[in-house]
């Protein structure tokens, strides 16, 4: 380096100039730089060049080099500040999306109190925000519901005899505690609404109003969509059915028109069939079976659909049952005359020949043959059946005309009917599924399971193969052989309440007039005891095979209170509360209950208390029931 003083080339490292003795302290760090960075792309100095001693060389380059580093530092710092900005927004960007997900999981409590519905976040901290004033006079849980998405509170207000009220609903997340703008985030959609609305799966909704006006809501404004509407039904996505009753006088058949929409093109309606007596089957929109009827009320069956023409499937036809896209019906191909079953000894007077105009004028039993349809095509599956047919719990039970036994005197012509019922003290075809497949209960083996004596009629149910019946309050399963019923097994007495899913079948088995019995369930033929001794007529079953039932009702109580316990699929029996007014189940091990006007929670080993004053509580999850059971 040179000595910015007197100029002097100073070779190595040195502190003071050996010419001069000027103090080169100051510059170490850059001859530092300058001795470890590759200069080659500056200019050599040349001595001579420079005059001026002072504005030596060395200055610029040094300022150079400090500019360089200036530089670096600048873009260091720009650099770090860029990804420190960048981080910060993707950190907003992340704690947003986070926030957001967990504000839109979070659960929602409404409670009535005091007529007042007020909704919570967490009902341990009693924050309650108040909705509305209800005006109610007995609690549902279709009074409180919330959209899909969560975002929405939807209530009743002022719920009349007819179970009619004004429907409101509240943007959850926009409430707060103590706000006084609150109500401009609580908005009426409509009055005179009946109890009992339908969602879409994208929160739009449809309602009747009294006065049978059926309406769409699509969360902003509400739409008239027809008049005079009875049966209503959606697919949950973006269609619904719908029937509009046609004028009548009440001396033809009651007759309606049956429309469809999709709430995607809410005001393109199209008409689905004309002139429908009774709707059969609409678990498929685009198949849907119903029934038209004369004047004289014969049945024709008809099927039709939302991206289908009106089909007639045969006149004369009655609709019996489906098996998924297997339909069944019967269609009257013929008569029986009565007088071939009826003993007529009787002398030619007044009195009997009264009886024999009457017998001739009434309407005589009829002949039927049973068709399966199956896309679009009609198959026999049986013929000259008489005109009894029982169907019911996944099985469908008849006799054909060679069945039919026995005479009855004259005078005992009004018992006629009685012959042509499905009697299964005797011989009858009985259907499963698999209409293909049909079983046979001979006439020795229903009087042997049944006898000649039994008054009370079998009821039967098909549950995965396995044959069930009841009888007398007996429980029995049948033992199939080669297509034939030819025994039963016990399974179980004291029976009197029975229900079905797909898989199961659900009874209550008791001691006589009892209010408690115990529910059990078979699967595959092995029966299980899943809740003991409780109400039977006030239990949920849930959807994993666990129950919560009332073991002991509170008699002395002017309200509906009792005990409560929770039974798991396996019997396994846990209390959770006493004098239990409502409960909710959010979880396995969750349970939201009130006793004695306060709330408390159970997690499955002890009960706490979360408010007081408390008349009832809706929760936005729950744990699914079980709906397919049918009693």
């Amino acid at each position: 380096m040179f000595c910015p003083k007197c100029g002097t080339n100073i070779d190595g490292v040195a502190k003071y100039c050996p010419k001069c003795g000027n103090d080169l302290s100051e510059y170490l760090d850059d001859r530092s730089i300058a001795e470890t960075t590759d200069e080659s792309d500056e200019p050599p100095y040349i001595e001579g060049e420079e005059t001026d001693n002072s504005s030596h060389i060395v200055k610029p380059k040094r300022k150079k080099r400090r500019k360089r580093k200036a530089k670096h530092r600048i873009l260091t710092r720009v650099l770090i500040g860029t990804a420190i900005i960048a981080v910060a927004i993707l950190g907003v960007f992340v704690c947003t999306k986070v926030i957001r997900s967990l504000f839109s999981g979070n659960e929602y409590y409404v409670v009535l109190s005091d007529d007042k519905y007020e909704i919570t976040k967490n009902p341990k901290k009693d924050a309650n925000i108040e909705l509305s004033s209800a005006q109610i006079e007995h609690n549902s849980d279709a009074y409180v519901r919330f959209s899909p998405d969560k975002k929405y509170v939807y209530f009743y207000t002022k719920v009349k005899e007819d179970n009619t009220g004004t429907l409101c609903r509240a943007e959850i997340s926009k409430l707060k505690k103590n706000s006084s703008k609150n109500d401009k985030y609580i908005e009426t959609i409509d009055s005179k609404v009946h109890v009992g609305f339908k969602f879409f799966r994208n929160g739009s909704l449809v309602y009747k109003k009294s006065g049978r006006s059926l309406y769409f809501y699509d969360g902003e404004e509400s739409v008239l969509l027809d008049r005079n509407v009875d049966e209503v039904e959606t697919d949950h996505e973006s269609r619904l059915v719908y029937c509009v009753e046609q004028d009548s006088d009440y001396s033809t058949p009651y007759r309606f028109d049956i429309y469809g929409v999709d709430i995607k093109d809410v005001d393109n309606k199209i008409k689905i069939a004309s002139d429908a007596h009774e709707i059969r089957k609409i678990d498929d929109f685009d198949n849907i079976f119903f029934e038209k009827c004369d004047n004289d009320y014969t049945p024709s069956l008809y099927t039709a659909g939302f991206n289908k023409e009106t089909v007639k499937i045969a006149d004369n036809a009655s609709y019996v049952d489906s098996w998924g896209d297997i339909v069944i019906y019967s269609k009257e191909t013929g008569e029986l005359d009565p007088f071939d079953y009826i003993i007529d000894d009787a002398p030619e007077d007044i009195y009997y020949d009264s009886i024999r105009y009457e017998i001739r004028e009434s309407e005589p039993p009829k002949l039927l043959t049973l068709f399966k349809y199956v896309d679009g095509e009609s198959t026999v599956i049986e013929e000259n059946v008489v005109n009894s047919i029982d169907s019911r719990c996944g099985l469908l039970c008849y006799q054909t005309e060679d069945m039919v036994e026995g005479k009855l005197d004259i005078d005992e012509y009004e018992e006629l009917w009685n012959l042509f019922r499905c009697d299964y003290s005797k011989a009858t075809y009985i259907l499963t599924s698999n209409p293909d497949n049909k079983l046979e209960l001979s006439a020795k083996a229903a009087d042997d399971l049944f006898g000649a004596e039994d008054t009370n009629w079998p009821i039967f149910f098909s549950i995965n193969k396995n044959i069930y019946f009841i009888n007398n309050n007996e429980l029995w399963s049948a033992t199939v052989k080669e297509g034939e019923i030819t025994g039963t097994v016990a399974v179980a007495d004291g029976v009197y309440s029975v229900g079905h899913d797909d898989s199961s079948l659900y009874y209550i088995s008791g001691q006589g007039n009892s209010n408690y019995g115990d529910v059990c369930r078979i699967t595959d033929g092995e029966a299980t005891r899943i809740a003991q001794d409780v109400m039977v007529y006030d239990y949920t079953l849930y959807e994993d095979g666990s129950i919560i039932g009332y073991t002991d009702i509170n008699s002395y109580s002017d309200d509906f209170c009792g005990d409560i316990a929770l039974f798991d699929s396996n019997g396994e029996k846990q209390s959770v509360g006493t004098d239990v007014t409502d409960y909710v189940r959010k979880k396995p091990t969750e349970i939201l209950f009130i006793s004695e006007g306060n709330l408390y929670s159970f997690d499955g080993k002890e009960k706490e208390q979360l408010q007081n004053n408390v008349d009832r509580v809706w929760c936005s999850k729950t744990m699914k029931k079980n709906d397919t059971i049918s009693y």
